[in-house]
């Protein structure tokens, strides 16, 4: 199988995505759900799906609102923010559940994926089985060392720059893609305050997160700045009762890989795979 088997998703206001599946063809009760990194598209990902398929996970994957598959684009009339992507992901992972019915759901979140999964992980624990992050972490600017004062700052101009172009032009800027101003808003709050408040969401997703007892597992790519290791912990330390937290920092030994970074990790699914099977249990 080279192609995913795609499920049309439909989200509230009539938005729709497209929710993309390997099916491993051994008799397998784990799917692998990957949520991408902010501007990334899911497409990204597929190469690393069916490495996954041909190695016993199911893997999923979907587009955030606004970006690849999904039906909208972020504009002065089309905005969401942190919300929205919680709600579209959980309409997902019901989908996948269904189609899944006996199987565990693994969340597998990289850079914004892995807070969006965390955030989705406290509110609906009872639907996923664990997460896993991969160079993610809370981006409050105090965890990112000499690189924090800059953080601070992007923070708060970023939202101001949204609000002059209706969305947040990432592409141009060289951060993220075509993005929603509330995204980036909540993205911004963040970076300042340290915790998870999205607009209009009335959940407490700090004493979710708190309380959550699920196995969290992080890795994080020696030398990333846009992901460092303090910058990661600040993220797993919000789960003080998990019964079973490990923070695995990954690199390449292998001369004839390029050195790992944010991004490229996703082009040696055997590495990572590698690295995750005790965790993929």
């Amino acid at each position: 199988m080279s192609e995913p088997i795609q499920y049309i998703i439909d989200n509230k206001n009539g938005i729709k995505n497209t929710l993309q599946i390997y099916r491993s063809v051994e008799n397998v009760n784990k799917v692998v759900f990957c949520l991408p990194a902010l501007g990334v598209r899911a497409s990204y990902y597929l190469e690393m799906g069916l490495f996954f398929a041909q190695n016993g996970y199911h893997f999923a994957t979907i587009d955030w609102r606004g970006n690849g598959k999904s039906s909208v684009r972020p504009s002065y009339d089309i905005d969401f923010g942190y919300k929205e992507l919680i709600e579209d992901t959980n309409d997902a992972l019901d989908v996948l559940i269904k189609k899944f019915p006996t199987h565990k759901v693994i969340i597998f979140g990289h850079s914004l994926g892995g807070q969006i999964g965390s955030l989705l992980l406290s509110k609906y624990p009872l639907k996923i089985h664990k997460l896993i992050l991969i160079a993610s972490c809370n981006v409050y600017y105090k965890g990112f060392g000499k690189s924090g004062l800059k953080v601070k700052w992007g923070a708060k101009i970023i939202p101001t720059i949204s609000n002059v172009f209706g969305h947040f032009p990432g592409k141009k800027l060289g951060f993220g893609g075509r993005e929603a101003q509330q995204v980036m808003k909540d993205w911004s709050f963040n970076a300042l305050k340290g915790i998870y408040q999205p607009k209009n969401d009335p959940f407490d997703y700090e004493k979710a997160m708190k309380n959550c007892e699920k196995t969290i597992t992080a890795i994080s790519i020696k030398g990333d700045d846009m992901a460092p290791y303090d910058a990661v912990e600040n993220l797993i330390s919000k789960f003080k009762n998990s019964k079973n937290k490990k923070h695995i920092v990954f690199e390449s030994n292998d001369p004839n890989i390029d050195k790992l970074n944010h991004f490229n990790w996703v082009k040696f699914p055997n590495l990572i795979l590698e690295k995750l099977k005790t965790q993929l249990i």
